[in-house]
């Protein structure tokens, strides 16, 4: 999936034309919404078949001749309600088999709730890719960018649509999306511009950023630039005086360290809170308990990542996830029979073992829900049991049970200045 954000050096009214007609509307493969607003436009794409709203294309004018292009795929539909013939079927059940029949139907809606989103997600592919290879064959458009000598956009969009395996496309091209928990900062956007200097420049003495905020159409928008020609950008809310809420941010791939150190820093100069942040893995199957805790943590000051909410439209799963993992300070590992069989917990364990190695520091954080990782013979989780304190959720049903672990939980993740213990 071509999801991401795009440097494009193109003047923001002639890529909207191209987008346009470049877009497959006309053969029914999507229906198209356009919205225009002050110096961006937003392509909303829609199959009713597929659940209607199928992703976005969003253009943003950020110079006379340079475009910011950004694709969001289509959003993970919701769990349906149980139909009415269920819910009659259900009646009909035994009362001790009620609860069984119930969690075996939900399993049920949930396959189908998943192979729905593939197809949406196969579907979203065929119509950027076609938006794509359009734009390269636009003869209007090639003319012009080779009248303005513009190669480097010819070759960076013969990349997009597959016509070149690879094009030096030098500063111009996709930035990763970072996803992350709304950060609230007690600053104003001006303080927090300076700041966003006076750490470049600590970091890079003969390096002399820019940085500037703007009131754009999808709210404040803070563009960070560094020499060379790369930028980061703070898309922020400023819900009452003298707060700022971080949303989301992008960087150039190739900036992935610097960008870290700079987030780890705006915590430690702006957030109060004084926890660990997490990334919490656990089975879908589990997600009521995820739902509770990641909220309980949320309101005590916890950043947690947490996959189904956290996860913008577009995003690519598994590489998404094991960003996030990067990104945090802790993996919140929730075990229990269902997890346990998920190899997909267990690729994220792995990827924190892998990261406990890199960074010479405890990542790993597992709570249990029940005995099963006290019984298991899957290795991973055997192995777990034998070198990790696991944290017992196994009343969590209970008011009072709930609220005991949950607070020894926050009590072991405050992060100590200067202080870690070694993996």
């Amino acid at each position: 999936m071509s999801v991401g954000v795009y440097e494009m050096l193109i003047p923001y009214d002639v890529l909207i034309a191209a987008v346009r007609e470049a877009l497959p509307g006309k053969f029914n493969w999507v229906n198209l919404d356009e919205k225009t607003l002050t110096g961006c436009t937003v392509f909303k794409l829609r199959q009713r078949q597929l659940g209607d709203n199928l992703g976005e294309v969003t253009l943003r004018k950020v110079g006379t001749d340079r475009t910011e292009m950004s694709i969001s795929g289509p959003q993970r539909l919701m769990r349906r309600p149980f139909a009415q013939e269920e819910k009659d079927m259900l009646q009909a059940v035994p009362e001790g088999e009620r609860l069984q029949w119930a969690e075996d139907l939900m399993r049920k809606i949930d396959d189908e709730c998943n192979e729905l989103h593939r197809r949406r997600e196969e579907h979203f592919d065929r119509v950027i890719q076609a938006m794509f290879n359009r734009l390269y064959h636009d003869l209007t458009l090639r003319r012009s960018l080779q009248a303005e000598g513009n190669e480097l956009m010819i070759r960076f969009l013969a990349r997009l649509a597959g016509e070149e395996e690879q094009a030096d496309s030098g500063t111009v091209g996709e930035t990763r999306i970072v996803v992350t928990e709304a950060l609230t900062l007690d600053t104003t956007p001006e303080a927090f511009e300076q700041w966003l200097r006076s750490y470049h420049r600590s970091q890079h003495p003969s390096h002399e950023p820019s940085a500037w905020h703007t009131d754009g159409s999808g709210g404040l928008h803070i563009y960070y630039h560094a020499p060379p020609d790369r930028r980061i950008c703070f898309e922020a809310t400023t819900p009452e005086a003298g707060k700022m809420i971080i949303t989301r941010m992008t960087y150039p791939r190739d900036w992935k360290n610097y960008f870290e150190k700079l987030i780890e820093a705006i915590r430690r100069q702006w957030l109060s809170t004084q926890y660990y942040t997490c990334f919490m893995s656990h089975s879908s199957k589990d997600r009521a308990f995820a739902e509770r805790l990641h909220a309980d943590l949320q309101d005590k000051g916890v950043h947690c990542w947490f996959a189904p909410e956290d996860m913008r439209i577009g995003d690519r799963i598994r590489p998404t996830i094991d960003e996030a993992i990067q990104l945090y300070d802790k993996l919140l590992l929730v075990l229990s029979e269902h997890s346990i069989d998920s190899d997909w917990v267990e690729k994220e364990v792995e990827t924190a073992f892998e990261e406990e190695r890199k960074r010479k520091k405890t990542v790993l954080f597992p709570i249990r829900l029940d005995s099963a990782v006290m019984e298991t013979d899957q290795a991973w989780a055997a192995d777990i049991r034998r070198t990790r304190h696991i944290g017992d959720f196994t009343r969590w049903k209970d008011h009072d049970a709930y609220q005991k672990a949950s607070d020894r939980l926050l009590c072991d993740l405050k992060a100590e200045e200067g202080v870690e213990a070694d993996a």
